[in-house]
């Protein structure tokens, strides 16, 4: 599959798409892909009324991974 790397929409698409595999098969990888996806479409446009939803989105995403990590050790 092959995608637009400078659309901020898409890079926020994929990862909406990809925390919501994340969350539904508590699959880390995809939760990974997601924080990559919502911290580019910051990068690209965080001006863009979607990137507050990405910021809301990364924080959790970073709480779960956090947890994860901390329950590892």
């Amino acid at each position: 599959m092959s995608f637009d790397s400078t659309s901020a929409l898409t890079h926020y698409a994929l990862g909406l798409a990809y925390a919501k595999k994340g969350q539904a098969e508590s699959d880390l990888g995809s939760l990974q892909a997601a924080r990559q996806h919502f911290d580019a479409m910051i990068e690209i446009n965080g001006d863009l009324a979607e990137a507050e939803i990405a910021r809301t989105n990364l924080t959790a995403i970073k709480a779960v991974l956090l947890d994860h990590l901390s329950a590892n050790r």
